[in-house]
């Protein structure tokens, strides 16, 4: 999966092609955690981040790639 970290001012903080699963997206994530939002892409395999994203307390939105905004 690419895996992309924006602070609020759009900066670019992370961006990797990394595994698809649930260790290695949390450990690139740690650092910048307490703010984080994830958001990801409307494509078949985004139930697994919701679940973890669940299990996390973590915020969790699902964007439509043509729609240019956030399903929640």
């Amino acid at each position: 999966m690419y895996l992309c970290v924006l602070n609020q001012a759009g900066e670019i903080l992370l961006h990797r092609t990394m595994k698809a699963a649930p260790e290695p997206f949390l450990k690139a994530i740690a650092p910048d955690r307490e703010e984080l939002v994830v958001c990801v892409e409307c494509i078949i395999t985004w139930y697994w981040p919701v679940d973890l994203c669940a299990q996390q307390g973590l915020p969790f939105v699902v964007g439509h790639s043509k729609a240019g905004f956030p399903i929640r």
